[in-house]
């Protein structure tokens, strides 16, 4: 036969059989054509019941539509009739409990879902459409609201009624050629609607929230028009799988498995004579005026083809290569060929619907180590949810990164399409329990795994619309699964990141002992001098760790801390930055402010000691900030002030510059910071420069493929920030001094520029050839420690803030 679809006819003549396989017809009857044969006998369904071969030559083809229309009045039963072995009457597959009105009901449903839908649609476009006139957002919202309501309820009934169909196909086909392809796609359709229905409540839930902003009205107006292009798009997809499945329903009626006295191979072999000679040829004038069977009649135009033609088809065709390259499609039996060629050759693979990897070929590139090394967003998020594999460097590495590449709102959307994961169309009702359990269950945990550690570790203030995303998500879609806790947990964690405690989720190592401060005679009147280095270097241990605390990893990407509202995108890196220059600046100053040599030099000497007991205690930012303000031009040609140094605080100011000289990319710093253990405050200079380095010299997407997310890229930034988080843990055990705090916060205001102090070192200590103290200078030729300036690195340190 060399179509599946049916078309119709209207028989011109009379045509009479005995024969239990020929259709037999009064002139004026309309028949359905389900198949042809080269000799010209065709395959006819009458009144929806009984089938048979009848001659084309005795009918002439009507449109589709006209049909169709002549049709509608009939009963419809879900089941095509199997011609009768034994008699000329035919014999329902699906006499053992079929309900001649259940596809008729089926089709009622499914256009009343379709209705609700549409009028959905327009409900959520009287708002916009009136201006968000608060009247109209107000009557919006019980209409969205009651609209869902009965869709849910439609869906429900819809795949009662389905499902029973299915069954009945089932078992009417499987002691024959076992389950259909049809009956699969049949089952499978309303199962993937249903299980899609909570993503268009979480669009429902968006716009209603938006509706009821009375706050922001300006904003709620803004966000509503971009959900309301999401909800229309998501629905619109509805009312096309709506349409499909109303088309499954009606070729679930036509080409069901059936039973044949005779092949159609036979058939072809039987004369026309042979076949009608006992009826047709009673009236001489009748025979006279039957023309004789020709070629094949053309078949008329029918639109698009459904899910079972195409299905059915591709199980029928395999590709094979040409002889000029391309893919084409040959027939992978020897039977008759078919003229409607499915299209779309990527269908063709062998995936299996079972364990297989839902991602198309070329959306996802491995390196030769396994490692991800690029693919598209939707890609990256199906790898982060697999069924089969966890991969815990993987996913750590996706969600500290993925602000580079997409934004909360879109992850969480993608998080909610996994979860309701479709079923494959060509899935078995038998297998459906296995693959719900190796495959759909895993997905679905993993994807709301995902989501409580991006609730927990990486939500941020401008969150708030992935959070309402997750919050209709855990109303709308978990509400209706049988599993413990889901729920619950997200929405304690939406509260709790809603009320400013989400992001920052540390589980922090509390110290037990607390070593007693070193405080000086009188907190009253504080001298630099008269404080103790020890004390300074914990006080000022204390600023920067909880400001290093404060840093949220993500600012750390895509250079946010450079970029023009930088204090509102990485505040907290802004903040380290700024410290770090307070303390530099202070420093210098107080250096610079006092007039007295030997003063200077005492004072030069106490820095040294605090530098010293901050690299005892692994405060690497402040040891850093303080040798860097002793090493700049306005304080190391301070000639004289440094021949008062001690030798031995000398030796210590060497053995800390030793540490941060810039010699083979700071490997001396690298290796000091891979061995220390918490707690630690790094210098956070090193890592901006690490990931200037790796957001300018590499892509954002492959070169081989712009489609693909250059994920390798993020793997290099993810080892950058992995070290950050690794400090954030654990907290310093030191004692806070309130008065401390408040003279250092006093002295770090800087009160002179570059210039000025530039200005100010020449006044103390004119420019001349020698030391005025002779054998008592001391200090060491730090070039000899490779203290040569890094032009490189200290160019990045000044695009990236620090002086």
């Amino acid at each position: 036969m060399s179509r599946p679809m049916s078309f119709y006819v209207r028989a011109k003549y009379d045509f009479r059989s005995n024969e239990a396989n020929l259709l037999s017809f009064q002139a004026g009857t309309l028949i359905e054509v389900l198949g042809q044969l080269e000799s010209g006998w065709w395959d006819g369904l009458l009144d929806h019941n009984t089938r048979g071969w009848f001659p084309s030559n005795y009918v002439d083809i009507i449109s589709h539509e006209s049909g169709m229309i002549q049709f509608s009045h009939a009963s419809i039963c879900p089941k095509s009739p199997m011609l009768s072995i034994s008699s000329g009457s035919t014999e329902s597959t699906g006499s053992s409990g079929c309900d001649p009105n259940s596809g008729n009901n089926a089709m009622f449903h499914v256009n009343a879902f379709v209705q609700e839908l549409q009028q959905l649609i327009q409900a959520s476009q009287v708002p916009l459409s009136e201006h968000w006139a608060q009247t109209s957002r107000q009557q919006a919202v019980p209409t969205l609201k009651n609209g869902m309501t009965e869709l849910a309820q439609t869906m429900h009934e819809i795949d009662e009624i389905v499902t029973q169909i299915s069954k009945m196909d089932l078992e009417a086909s499987s002691s024959h050629s076992g389950s259909s392809l049809s009956n699969v796609v049949l089952t499978n359709l309303p199962k993937n609607l249903s299980s899609q229905l909570p993503v268009l409540g979480v669009r429902v839930h968006m716009l209603l929230k938006y509706l009821q902003e009375s706050t922001q009205i300006h904003i709620a107006h803004s966000e509503y028009a971009k959900e309301q292009i999401h909800f229309e798009k998501l629905a619109m997809n509805f009312i096309e799988s709506l349409e499909l499945l109303g088309q499954e329903l009606r070729d679930d009626q036509r080409f069901v498995p059936y039973v044949r006295v005779e092949s159609p191979e036979l058939m072809e072999e039987r004369s026309f004579e042979h076949a009608h000679n006992s009826d047709a040829a009673d009236s001489s004038s009748l025979s006279a005026s039957i023309p004789k069977i020709g070629a094949l009649v053309k078949y008329p135009s029918f639109g698009r083809s459904s899910a079972s033609e195409i299905m059915s088809a591709l199980k029928r065709f395999s590709p094979a290569n040409g002889s000029d390259g391309k893919s084409e499609y040959s027939m992978s039996s020897s039977s008759t060929t078919n003229s409607r060629v499915p299209l779309v050759g990527t269908l063709l693979s062998s995936t299996n619907s079972m364990t297989g990897s839902e991602i198309s070929p070329g959306d996802i590139v491995f390196t030769d180590s396994g490692t991800v090394k690029g693919g598209t967003l939707e890609a990256l998020v199906i790898q982060l949810t697999r069924h089969d594999a966890f991969d815990t460097k993987y996913t750590s590495t996706f969600m500290i990164t993925y602000r580079s590449f997409t934004t909360s709102s879109r992850l969480m959307e993608l998080l909610i399409d996994r979860f309701h994961l479709e079923i494959p169309s060509d899935l078995e009702e038998s297998k459906f329990q296995q693959w719900e359990e190796l495959k759909r269950t895993p997905v679905q945990l993993r994807a709301v795994n995902v989501m409580r550690l991006w609730l927990e570790y990486f939500c941020d203030t401008d969150d708030e619309k992935a959070l309402d995303l997750v919050e209709a998500f855990a109303n709308n879609a978990l509400i209706y699964r049988h599993v413990n806790g889901m729920r619950g947990m997200l929405m304690r964690l939406i509260r709790r990141c809603r009320q400013g405690s989400g992001n920052l989720n540390r589980k922090m190592m509390q110290p037990k002992m607390q070593p007693k401060p070193l405080l000086p005679p009188s907190l009253s009147q504080l001298c630099f001098l008269n404080i103790s280095p020890i004390e300074l270097a914990r006080q000022l241990t204390l600023m920067e760790s909880e400001t290093f605390l404060r840093i949220y990893v993500p600012e750390c990407v895509n250079k946010a801390w450079a970029s023009s509202d930088a204090r509102h995108r990485a505040s907290g890196v802004v903040n380290v930055i700024s410290l770090h220059n307070h303390i530099t600046g202070w420093v210098i100053e107080t250096i610079l402010n006092e007039e007295n040599v030997t003063q200077r030099a005492a004072i030069t000497s106490h820095f040294i000691a605090i530098a010293n007991y901050c690299y005892q205690i692994n405060n690497f930012s402040t040891m850093w900030a303080i040798s860097s303000a002793l090493n700049c031009a306005s304080i190391y040609r301070l000639n004289a002030t440094w021949a008062l140094v001690s030798r031995k605080d000398l030796d210590i100011f060497s053995e800390i510059n030793q540490i941060i000289q810039p010699t083979r990319n700071y490997s001396r710093y690298r290796d000091l910071l891979d061995r220390v253990n918490p707690p630690c405050v790094p210098f956070f200079g090193l890592y901006t420069k690490d990931l200037t380095f790796i957001e300018d010299g590499n892509s954002d997407s492959l070169w081989s493929d712009s489609r693909l997310i250059n994920f390798a890229k993020r793997s290099l930034a993810a080892d950058v920030l992995y070290e950050i988080r690794r400090f954030q843990f654990v907290p310093y055990n030191f004692v806070r001094v309130p008065s401390l705090f408040e003279f250092l916060d006093l002295h770090f205001k800087p009160r002179m520029s570059d210039e000025e102090r530039y200005e100010r070192s020449l006044k103390l200590e004119p420019r001349q050839s020698s030391s005025p103290y002779g054998g008592n200078y001391h200090r060491h030729d730090f070039t000899s420690y490779d203290m040569i300036p890094d032009e490189y690195f200290m160019k990045r340190l000044q695009e990236n803030g620090f002086t």
